[in-house]
């Protein structure tokens, strides 16, 4: 289990739910905690890096107090977000 991937599988299946196809040039990171809580990953400027060289132009992270990272110097949109709600609504995904 990678715990990176929590954010990506769950914004999956909120956008099949809603017949809403996720960006083709979006990429998350993320670990999930059980009150929906974003939580900080391991070796995220490396992923970040790999994200970017993959093509990808935009990236929701967790924002975590002892994580900040404002911006990618490979032209990478960093979307920083604390809950699962907020990656909903910065993807339009929410009621």
């Amino acid at each position: 289990h990678e715990p990176a991937a929590d954010l990506g599988v769950m914004l999956a299946i909120a956008s099949s739910s809603k017949n809403v196809a996720l960006p083709d040039d979006f990429v998350c990171i993320g670990e999930i905690g059980l009150t929906g809580e974003l939580r900080h990953v391991t070796k995220l400027e490396e992923r970040l890096f790999e994200a970017s060289q993959l093509g990808f132009k935009r990236c929701i992270i967790p924002k975590t107090d002892n994580q900040k990272i404002e911006s990618f110097p490979d032209g990478l949109e960093i979307n920083q977000v604390r809950t699962i709600q907020e990656a909903l609504e910065l993807l339009g995904l929410c009621d």
